[in-house]
């Protein structure tokens, strides 16, 4: 497990908290970008492992144990997602992945609850130049 972040040149104490784990980081930047889609093209590009996960800052998976739950079986797939849930002061509320082939109605699925093979988003990179907002459906 790698982790890395890139961040859009912050100016709050997001590079206070980055460099207090430091130590757990395998690798960070902070400097402007083109937003979010261009910041997870670069750490797919930097990436070294067979799969990518994209988390923003305050998400989290439900359980300490997902990654490892999902990797004991032989997957046989390029793309591993489940449901998520939705966390505001004034909104909680767990949203249930449907199935990639209802991509037409709407988004499926979240990419913080997605895993795919690396390979796969490195030749299929998010189009922020083209769609700045929901560059992930």
């Amino acid at each position: 497990m790698e982790y890395i972040i890139i961040d859009g040149g912050s100016t709050d104490n997001t590079l206070e908290i980055i460099k207090k784990y430091e130590g757990q980081i395998d690798y960070w930047v902070s400097e402007p970008d083109g937003g979010i889609y261009d910041a997870m093209n670069k750490g797919t590009g930097l990436a070294t492992g067979e799969w990518v996960n994209f988390m923003n800052a305050g998400d989290w998976f439900m359980r300490n144990d997902t990654i490892n739950s999902i990797f004991r079986n032989n997957i046989k797939s390029d793309l591993v997602y489940g449901d998520h849930e939705i966390r505001y002061s004034t909104l909680n509320k767990s949203v249930k992945a449907k199935s990639v082939l209802e991509i037409f109605k709407g988004m499926p699925f979240c990419h913080q609850s997605m895993l795919i093979l690396n390979r796969l988003q490195l030749t299929n990179p998010y189009q922020y130049k083209k769609y700045k907002v929901a560059a992930d459906f």
